[in-house]
């Protein structure tokens, strides 16, 4: 939705536009760039990267785990989900939401923590960012 509106004094149109929340007090109006913005902003989600580091740590969070003999499963049915929920939202689009599922089951068998499946999207998702 647009706001377009005018002052007396001076001849400068105001658009607020409502879905990206954001003003433009100029002469023309940024319709263009806003639909531009929003089109960026899904490819972005879809397309983004996270830091190896990142990757590295949430691995080695999966496998910390292994030192803790009495308590590891246990701690693998409450990681799970977490993990889960986190590789969807760093990764987004279809690789976050096949990969959310594939390392739940990951985390979720026992004695398949080793498998660094954040490192694993992360080259995944490098390599197809640079071929495109």
């Amino acid at each position: 939705m647009v706001f377009v509106g005018s002052t007396l004094k001076t001849k400068w149109k105001f658009y607020v536009f409502y879905n990206s929340f954001s003003c433009n007090f100029t002469k023309k109006p940024m319709a263009e760039k806003v639909i531009i913005m929003g089109q960026d902003d899904k490819n972005k989600s879809k397309n983004k990267v996270p830091p190896l580091a990142l990757c590295l740590l949430l691995d080695a969070l999966g496998c910390i785990t292994y030192f803790a003999p009495a308590l590891g499963e246990l701690a693998d049915v409450v990681w799970a989900p977490i993990s889960a929920l986190i590789f969807n939202y760093l990764f987004g689009g279809k690789l976050g939401k096949i990969g959310a599922v594939l390392n739940f089951i990951e985390e979720i068998v026992p004695w398949t923590d080793f498998i660094p499946s954040f490192t694993i999207a992360y080259f995944i998702r490098k390599s197809g960012n640079s071929n495109g």
